[in-house]
């Protein structure tokens, strides 16, 4: 809480780690769910190494661009591979896909026009952010739709887990591109994270 520091990072490891045991434990309960389960896990080992590069940027301020797109590269790699699975393996219809892929659109339009009412800046990374925010928003519409429309419970839990994802990259925006960073914006980045993933994790029993 105090400062980036090598310790902080390794107890960051260390639950991401935990979480992705969850998931292993998970996984050995539900074997039917052996192909979601390994691409979940995938998912969160991108995550971690997406994590990892992001507290090293600032660990390692001269390397702060490097860093950052390898995070943010990660990350979105992750999110692609949900994307790809769920849209495989549950068919919509293209208005389906339309209404997502509109809402995740609309998205990352109202986050850049509100930059400066916001008083965050992007700056350089601007356009990876806007990449990031689309994939990210289309995951999380993907699922809550999907499961709306196969009324399938663990595709809820994934669903929400993402929405938690969102709210904590909305607040990690305010501490790497707004004015000034508060307590209660690192504490809160942590709580939907970590609760994010662990939900993430959770849900290959409900599938």
């Amino acid at each position: 809480m105090k400062a980036p520091t090598l310790k902080a990072l390794i107890f960051k490891i260390s639950t991401t780690f935990l979480i992705i045991v969850i998931a292993l434990f998970n996984i050995i309960n539900s074997p039917d769910q052996l192909s979601l389960g390994v691409l979940i896990v995938i998912g969160l080992i991108l995550g971690l190494i997406g994590d990892i590069a992001l507290d090293l940027k600032l660990l390692y301020p001269k390397d702060d661009k490097f860093y950052t797109y390898f995070g943010f590269t990660s990350f979105i790699i992750g999110h692609l591979i949900y994307i790809g699975y769920f849209a495989l393996n549950y068919h919509l219809h293209l208005l389906d896909y339309s209404f997502i892929f509109g809402f995740a659109g609309m998205s990352v339009f109202i986050l850049l026009v509100s930059e400066d009412s916001m008083k965050l800046n992007f700056g350089e990374f601007r356009l990876i952010s806007a990449v990031y925010a689309f994939v990210l928003s289309l995951v999380t519409f993907l699922l809550l739709w999907t499961s709306y429309r196969y009324g399938n419970y663990g595709m809820l839990i994934f669903g929400i887990g993402l929405i938690l994802f969102l709210i904590s990259d909305l607040i990690l925006s305010f501490s790497y591109f707004g004015k000034d960073e508060k307590s209660w914006m690192i504490k809160g980045n942590y709580i939907f994270y970590y609760g994010a993933q662990y939900l993430i994790a959770a849900s290959i029993s409900y599938f």
